[in-house]
């Protein structure tokens, strides 16, 4: 569907479009570079006041000495964040919008559209600030890139990550594993639903149903689908950017014996393959995508992550693996973000 441009507003899509036809494509971790419109809206527009809070996205509080511009074309117009607020007049337009300062990573917005006096709130991404135990750090940062935004070659480096809340974990009985076995299957599915789920997925979604059935060929939406199995490894989806479900493949033997894993490396394997299905990737160990960071089993920030994947899985969250979560699935986090803070649009 096209939809066209309301009246005195200058489209910023139309114009990148029309940009597109003479300019080669470009390419890259954090995406082709974008210009603002190089259009003057006419000097007759009148100028509506556009204003809003900036906070850390972390802690939640106001942030300052940063300055918020709005660039279209040629035209830029900036303002000051005090106090966490700023107020500036532009004319109706769609925008590129930019918060950069000392203390927080450059923060892009590529689409807002201003139609008329408006409050527009942002959050960034905060030097210093922490949950749980961890920082937002130098090192946390390439941690978190990493982790949120790597996949396997070939996939989009941004954000995945779910848009309705997982609600069931549907366990599938498997004929190689013995009852008594399915039943540790399900005891350790169930420590996890009650200590991890929720910081799994930052309280955007809480403890879920764990259901048994036949196999199912369909992926309905909010199930995570659990097959426990004897014959191939461990694995969870990592494709959809948008997830609206979920698969998660486990071995239960041990590869080198055989013998039936232990409770506790049930639970570490099974926690490890749900970080993956919630929006995770590969930290130190395994298949780690282009690895712009240069990480390895032996230059590992954090060996007690969870997707760390250095062996010997902890079957607890690590506190940067909670605070990655909840940068994540913070409502600001949109969709398709780029490294190092970059959402496509705006809310």
């Amino acid at each position: 569907m096209i939809t066209m441009p309301r009246r005195g507003i200058v489209s910023h899509r139309a114009l990148v479009a029309l940009a597109l036809l003479t300019a080669a494509c470009g390419s890259g971790k954090s995406g082709p570079a974008v210009t603002a419109p190089s259009v003057t809206p006419p000097q007759t527009a009148n100028t509506v006041s556009a204003s809003g809070a900036v906070t850390d996205r972390i802690g939640g509080g106001p942030i300052d000495s940063a300055t918020i511009t709005f660039a279209l074309g040629t035209i830029q117009k900036s303002a000051s964040v005090t106090g966490g607020s700023y107020a500036i007049d532009v004319v109706p337009a769609e925008y590129l919008v930019t918060i950069t300062g000392p203390s927080n990573l450059p923060q892009e917005t590529r689409s807002l559209t201003v139609s008329g006096p408006g409050t527009f709130s942002f959050s960034v991404l905060k030097w210093g600030s922490g949950l749980f135990g961890a920082t937002y750090d130098q090192t946390f940062d390439k941690f978190f890139d990493q982790v949120a935004r790597v996949g396997p070659v070939g996939t989009p480096y941004s954000i995945r990550k779910w848009v309705i809340p997982p609600t069931e974990l549907y366990v599938v009985p498997n004929l190689t594993v013995a009852a008594e076995q399915f039943a540790d299957v399900l005891a350790a599915l169930g420590e996890i639903n009650a200590e991890s789920v929720h910081d799994l997925w930052c309280g955007f979604a809480g403890p879920m149903s764990i259901v048994t059935g036949p196999d199912i060929a369909t992926h309905p939406d909010g199930v995570i689908i659990v097959r426990p199995n004897f014959d191939v490894g461990c694995s969870g989806t990592v494709g959809p950017t948008s997830i609206r479900s979920g698969t998660v493949t486990c071995n239960v033997f041990r590869p080198n014996d055989g013998s039936f894993q232990s409770h506790e490396e049930l639970k570490a394997g099974l926690l490890h393959e749900l970080y993956h299905v919630a929006f995770g990737y590969h930290a130190c160990g395994g298949d780690l995508g282009t690895n712009p960071h240069g990480f390895s089993l032996t230059n590992c920030p954090y060996p007690a992550s969870v997707m760390a994947n250095l062996g010997g899985a902890p079957n607890v969250l690590a506190p940067q693996d909670k605070l990655a979560a909840c940068i994540v699935y913070h409502p600001d986090t949109h969709v398709g973000n780029l490294y190092p803070d970059i959402n496509p649009t705006y809310r």
